[in-house]
């Protein structure tokens, strides 16, 4: 097999391939596999601290926000009677159900950042906003005029916020990241908006599906709201230059530097780990490794499309940023498989290395400059770290090792690549003189 070509998008990879693979690769036990203790693996994984990753994101939540989201919500499930009773005993009992576990909901706190918090307190008016509405269909109060107008003045709300961004910041970076995160919420509405099937008829024989065409609908209006006030907040604080005709440009040329990055593992993306020339291809570890890095080149291309197709510059930036790690990130693994470098015995104690050399990349690529950038970039890492303690969480024996193993070792390779592909988007967002 005829490799490809070793010349990277970047100047200076300073990494060996060697230094990527964490460890060398361990010998084979043959027959006498060891017995994985699950639950110790899982004592182990949250035993140890979640990566620390910097507050760097430029948006700021106003104070008043999560009050009014929790304020709201409150008043939405009051609507709901708690002893509440409809023809259907069936849909009684269910109905009541969801209004007790909502209303615990409500009266708890929300944890994490403020922007984590504003969007658990986005969840729990849609929660409420089902119960309400579930309850009026089943009632026979549903109001199919009333769903139509909400949706077409949500629609309409969401436009003109889409369209008066203009990307107001003080720098490119600042202007990327923090209207990244505005585009990422208009984008969610959209999705909500997106077509249905027809509304009920009658409602009372669908009062579910009545519930939750209710809350995509009024979700996406809370969404769109919450991206004006971040908006709002930020360029009001700010005051800066209006980047839109910038991020749009550097866009261009990132999408160039993708496709010519992508070139150069195109045999590989989409391909099975039998295309690799190496005696390891076969081996479960190597092959969910190879997936991983092979289906995220595609993945963020693709998102980086779509994104530049909305007018969406600051996820276009942001999505092309990453679509140049991942493919880097496969070029490495590829090389990596067939030097016969990755290890693919899978132990307790592999297992737990490789969340150790997770967390520490992940570390090391937040601590990149530009900052807000670097954790922008590494944020499908951070992300993947965080879905795996989440399943532990709820089941460790649902994990196998060595699936969960190369997940694992598919973050370090990925957040490796993260510095470096922080400083190349960095001077392409650069501004010139």
């Amino acid at each position: 097999m005829t490799r490809l070509s070793r010349r990277r998008f970047l100047t200076a990879i300073g990494v060996g391939t060697s230094a990527l693979a964490g460890c060398s690769a361990l010998p084979s036990n043959g027959d006498d596999e060891p017995e994985i203790d699950d639950d110790a693996i899982a004592r182990a994984i949250r035993e140890r601290e979640a990566p620390s990753v910097p507050a760097t994101n430029p948006l700021s939540v106003p104070s008043s926000a999560i009050e009014h989201h929790r304020t709201a919500a409150r008043e939405t499930l009051e609507r709901v009677p708690p002893e509440l009773s409809v023809p259907n005993g069936a849909i009684t009992e269910k109905l009541r159900e969801q209004r007790a576990r909502v209303a615990t909901e409500l009266d708890s706190s929300a944890e994490g950042a403020p922007r984590e918090r504003l969007a658990t307190w986005r969840d729990r008016r849609g929660d409420a906003v089902n119960v309400r509405r579930a309850y009026e269909a089943a009632s026979g109060d549903a109001d199919r005029g009333a769903y139509r107008d909400r949706y077409d003045e949500v629609r309409a709300e969401r436009a003109a916020v889409e369209a008066s961004l203009d990307y107001r910041a003080p720098d490119p970076v600042a202007a990327t990241v923090g209207f990244g995160t505005v585009e990422s919420l208009l984008d969610t509405a959209h999705e909500r908006l997106g077509p249905r099937s027809p509304f009920a008829e009658p409602p009372q024989a669908a009062v579910f599906a009545v519930g939750d065409r209710w809350e995509a609908v009024e979700t996406a209006g809370i969404e769109t709201a919450d991206a004006r006030r971040l908006r709002d907040a930020f360029v009001d604080a700010t005051d800066g230059t209006a980047w839109r005709s910038h991020l749009a440009a550097a866009s261009e040329r990132l999408d160039y530097s993708v496709r010519a990055t992508r070139d150069r593992v195109a045999e590989y993306v989409d391909a099975e780990a039998s295309v690799l020339d190496a005696d390891a291809a076969t081996e479960p570890p190597t092959r969910h490794l190879f997936r991983q890095a092979s289906d995220a080149v595609d993945w963020r291309t693709e998102h980086a499309d779509q994104a530049r197709d909305r007018h969406d510059y600051a996820t276009a930036v942001i999505e092309s940023g990453r679509g140049l790690v991942a493919a880097e990130a496969l070029d490495r693994v590829v090389t990596e498989i067939e030097s016969g470098e990755y290890r693919t015995a899978v132990t307790e104690e592999t297992v737990q290395s490789a969340h150790a050399s997770a967390v520490s990349a992940v570390e090391d690529a937040v601590a990149a400059t530009p900052r807000p950038l670097a954790v922008a970039l590494a944020t499908p890492a951070i992300e993947v770290l965080s879905g795996v303690r989440r399943r532990l969480d709820r089941s460790p024996s649902r994990v196998a090792p060595e699936r969960l193993q190369p997940r694992l070792d598919s973050v370090v390779r990925y957040a490796r690549v993260v510095p470096d592909a922080t400083a190349f988007v960095a001077e392409r967002l650069a501004v010139e003189g």
